[in-house]
């Protein structure tokens, strides 16, 4: 097996992934909304280099309400043609990735950016949404819970405490418990 997480659009790595290890096991987070190191990303495509850079600025100094605002301000600003690039960016996105991951055997959960009924379009015999599913493989009970815990940033892929929760009760008889978000484990 190979597990992978946090692949935000990263196409070059999953073309060098090795074939015959197993299960490709992909923890979350396929699509590249914001690179906060470069700016590049969905977010970039669609309002701009400026706009990204407040964003990342705002968020480095957890100026989370100010943020919010600028986002909403965003969106505000001919919504339809907003939702219309996005919708395109982000479906443009999952079809690169699922055009390499077709050549393995994958495993996913979402994480906190991903759209989890575009991925679950891609499901086919060889690439399958495992979120909240406990697999035996070669002996070992895996357990897999997807979707972020919540953040100020309020991410499309976010889940409440609770719902994450009940995920991981589901999973009680796991021996190993795959996460995208590390759990509040007390």
């Amino acid at each position: 097996m190979i597990f992978i997480s946090d692949v935000h659009y990263q196409l070059d790595y999953l073309s060098s992934l090795p074939k015959n290890k197993g299960p490709v096991v992909i923890l979350g987070d396929l699509i590249n909304w914001i690179d906060y190191r470069n700016g590049e990303g969905i977010a970039k495509e669609v309002f701009g280099t400026e706009n990204v850079q407040k964003l990342i600025n705002l968020r480095k100094q957890h100026k989370f309400e100010e943020r919010k605002n600028l986002w909403k301000n965003l969106y505000s600003n001919d919504p339809e043609i907003i939702m219309k690039k996005m919708k395109d960016s982000i479906a443009n996105q999952y079809h690169q990735v699922f055009k390499i991951l077709k050549k393995y055997n994958v495993w996913f959960i979402p994480g906190n950016v991903d759209d989890v009924d575009i991925m679950n379009s891609y499901v086919s015999t060889s690439i399958n949404n495992v979120d909240g599913l406990l697999i035996e493989h070669q002996g070992i009970n895996l357990g897999f819970a997807g979707g972020g815990v919540p953040t100020p940033i309020n991410a499309r892929g976010e889940i409440s405490e609770s719902e994450f929760s009940k995920k991981l009760t589901i999973l009680n008889k796991a021996e190993i418990i795959c996460t995208h978000d590390p759990p509040n484990v007390n």
